[in-house]
């Protein structure tokens, strides 16, 4: 029995990652779902934030993570929250009736040719291992990356050829990350006006949620060892005796 609990407190207080992550995309919400333990939470819609542009790196506050932006070597790109009519007068294809992030290239008041968009930055409150969203493009020529943490780029599977389209992407990992960047790779031209909406995760909607949920184990921990040393000093003094 000893043993048994000398096992356990040792348990609660050691963690060890065993395996590098493997990412996995999927291209429906159902297949999405089916692959996880437990369910994801649909965090922001953005359909409460006020629309208008975003500051350059600066971090914004959602429900569930933080949201920046930076531009691309040579790029002009500006992003902010729009509503589905602003996307559709600024070449976009809207996702839905309601607001959105969006992004692209733009100078002096119009769209201008040539250049990537801007790197989208995701910074979670807590490690998650799921994240999905709806998003949307009106040119076939571009391409997109995302990369969890500092892992290598990971390809978003567009298919080709569709001059407007929606679509779900999800990622479900074997191992925790904290933050998700969104690149545009490629453009064949003009820098459409692109979103994203309808924020998938397994995580936690503000960082005092996630404070709480972390603080718990933190708990736990510091009881087993806490039991671990009143039994070694249990021992001890039976072993005097």
């Amino acid at each position: 029995m000893k043993k048994y609990l000398i096992g356990s407190a040792l348990a609660l207080c050691c963690q060890v990652n065993i395996s590098q992550a493997a990412i996995i995309q999927y291209n429906d919400l159902t297949s999405f779902n089916a692959a996880l333990t437990a369910g994801t939470t649909t965090l922001e819609t953005f359909d409460d934030a006020l629309t208008g542009l975003l500051t350059l790196g600066d971090e914004r506050l959602f429900d569930g993570f933080g949201f920046s932006y930076t531009n691309s070597v040579g790029g002009n790109q500006r992003a902010g929250i729009y509503s589905a009519t602003q996307i559709g007068q600024n070449s976009g294809t809207a996702i839905n009736n309601t607001n959105s992030v969006g992004w692209g290239e733009y100078l002096n008041g119009s769209y201008v040719s040539g250049g990537d968009g801007p790197n989208i930055v995701f910074r979670f409150f807590a490690p998650i291992t799921a994240f999905a969203f709806d998003f949307s493009d009106s040119d076939p020529t571009d391409s997109y990356s995302v990369r969890f943490d500092t892992e290598a780029p990971f390809a978003l599977a567009v298919g080709s050829g569709a001059t407007q389209f929606t679509s779900f992407f999800g990622f479900v990992s074997t191992e925790p990350f904290s933050t998700i960047t969104f690149s545009q790779t490629a453009t064949g031209g003009i820098t459409e006006t692109f979103s994203i909406d309808n924020i998938r995760t397994n995580g936690y909607r503000t960082p005092e949620d996630a404070a709480a949920a972390v603080s718990a184990p933190a708990s736990v921990a510091l009881f087993g060892l806490s039991l671990l040393g009143l039994m070694m000093r249990r021992r001890a003094s039976r072993n005097k005796a």
